[in-house]
């Protein structure tokens, strides 16, 4: 999988999502990332944008959701979603572990929904940073893998040559697969390849009450 900036012309937007249809992506995510214990755990979630009664049962696991006042509070990191992001029909969601205004690592899902259906997977990796010396802080600095095997050398080579994570667009995609390739290309006879977008990004970081 590999990501890229969104063109600035296709921007996803923020979009109020049904209540039956967050619990069932909620409810989902939140079985695939945890499961069953032997011994009793407690999983810390920000309640931003989600609701007790949406939590699944999974045995040995307690589900514990933190206000921002019981956020600031805490000195761990807390689970979190992102606000649902929809674009062409799909919406973008993601479940993260850290500090939700500055370092953080998770997943990022897409879904849609159609006769009363979700249709929910998995997109791959995600993460953002505010200090330190993290590999991604600088857009461009994940185009490297050197622990890539000899036969599964794919990166900046064949279709992908000249392509850099987190500052190519979409449209730099189309250009090295074709018009008509915009997530999942063929990248050869044997091998697809999935991309994501990200739509503009900001940070923010306090220091001093500033």
């Amino acid at each position: 999988m590999a990501n890229s900036q969104d063109a600035e012309n296709e921007k996803p937007t923020t979009n109020p999502t049904p209540e039956n249809v967050m619990r069932e992506v909620v409810r989902r995510i939140l079985v695939y990332k945890f499961k069953p214990a032997n011994n009793r755990k407690v999983i810390y979630l920000s309640k931003e944008g989600i609701d007790g009664s949406w939590m699944p049962f999974i045995p040995n696991v307690e589900f514990r959701l933190l206000s921002d006042d019981e956020l600031q509070d805490r000195d761990g990191g807390v689970y979190f979603f992102s606000k649902p992001e929809l674009s062409k029909q799909t919406y973008t969601v993601n479940l993260a572990f850290g500090d939700p205004d500055c370092d953080y690592l998770g997943e990022g899902w897409r879904f849609r929904t159609s006769k009363n259906k979700v249709r929910l997977w998995l997109v791959g990796g995600i993460g953002g940073g505010c200090g330190g010396d993290r590999a991604f802080k600088t857009p461009g600095q994940l185009n490297t893998y050197p622990n890539e095997l000899k036969a599964f050398r794919f990166f900046n080579q064949g279709k992908l040559k000249g392509l850099q994570l987190t500052v190519s667009t979409r449209e730099n995609v189309k250009k090295n697969f074709g018009s008509d390739c915009e997530t999942s290309c063929d990248y050869d006879d044997n091998w697809k390849i999935d991309f994501s977008y990200f739509g503009t990004m900001t940070k923010e970081v306090t220091v001093d009450n500033k």
